[in-house]
């Protein structure tokens, strides 16, 4: 099997930027940084940067980014909430299996046949109108939702910020299910954009 991938950035009407996109030994990862622009960019990047250096344990990584976080940042957030969230697709060829690690609300799909297929859950709720999502950073219990299956042939799987909840809708009238197809058809729809909004899409052949 082998990886065609492309990778987007797109801002919103946001005027920083603090995702984070990784892209290593068939493991993809997209962190969306939450708190003030510069809280929220560093707490994507420790994410990044941990999990390069524990791609073999990705449970170990997600444990060790949330003490990284809350060790490095709470002293500096000025009482503000500041994490990230991180979502991962790591992909075993020799199995034929993928397995996703996640925490708080950026998203992970499969595109299989004419399927979108959610494979990540949302880790928020909903408060007298405000949003709270349980991302890494957040609290010293961390919540990793994990899901696993088999790969397939010309499967499509898709990993993005939360920002991709403005357009979501249209992939049902996508033209072209390659990642250069996708990728340009998110780009012709990002005046549709609110949220900024980062991503990864690849296809196994």
């Amino acid at each position: 099997m082998k990886i065609v991938y492309e990778c987007g950035k797109i801002m919103g009407t946001k005027r920083y930027q603090s995702d984070e996109l990784f892209v290593k030994d068939n493991v993809f990862a997209v962190a969306d940084g939450m708190g003030d622009k510069n809280a929220g960019k560093l707490a994507s990047k420790i994410a990044i940067q941990l999990l390069e250096e524990n791609l073999y344990n990705l449970e170990k990584a997600f444990i060790t980014i949330n003490k990284e976080i809350i060790n490095r940042l709470s002293k500096h957030a000025d009482g503000l909430i500041c994490g990230t969230t991180l979502s991962v697709v790591k992909l075993d060829f020799e199995s034929s299996r993928y397995n996703v690690y996640h925490a708080g609300d950026s998203k992970v799909f499969l595109i299989r046949n004419k399927s979108l297929i959610p494979l990540t859950v949302d880790q928020n709720k909903i408060e007298n109108g405000k949003k709270y999502v349980k991302a890494l950073g957040i609290n010293w219990h961390v919540d990793i939702y994990k899901q696993e299956g088999e790969i397939l042939q010309n499967d499509v799987f898709f990993i993005s910020t939360d920002g991709i909840c403005d357009i979501i809708d249209l992939f049902d009238e996508l033209p072209d299910k390659t990642p250069k197809g996708i990728k340009g058809f998110i780009v012709s729809h990002k005046d549709k954009l609110i949220d900024n909004l980062s991503f990864i899409v690849l296809k196994v052949f």
